[in-house]
């Protein structure tokens, strides 16, 4: 959240090792240029402005490697006030 023009998507990319930085990047205390790249960025979520619509069930969209059952992906939703 902030203003247009105020550095969200550059420190996004950054954080995510898109582009490079002069300094140190962190996450949770930890240089990112020190973590695995694909750890980190599984790690982390990104929840567009513009909402995109997905195509399949929303089962499959929520779980798309169908690595959850039903159960996890229900409390989930529970959790978050979805369900």
């Amino acid at each position: 959240v902030g203003r247009t023009g105020s550095g969200k998507s550059s420190l996004t990319l950054a954080l995510l090792r898109c582009i490079l930085t002069e300094g140190k990047v962190y996450y949770d205390g930890i240089p990112t240029d020190s973590v695995n790249l694909d750890a980190l960025r599984s790690s982390i979520t990104i929840i567009p402005q513009t909402p995109e619509l997905l195509s399949g069930t929303l089962r499959q969209n929520l779980d798309p490697f169908e690595q959850h059952d039903d159960a996890v992906l229900n409390d989930a939703l529970r959790a978050a006030g979805l369900f």
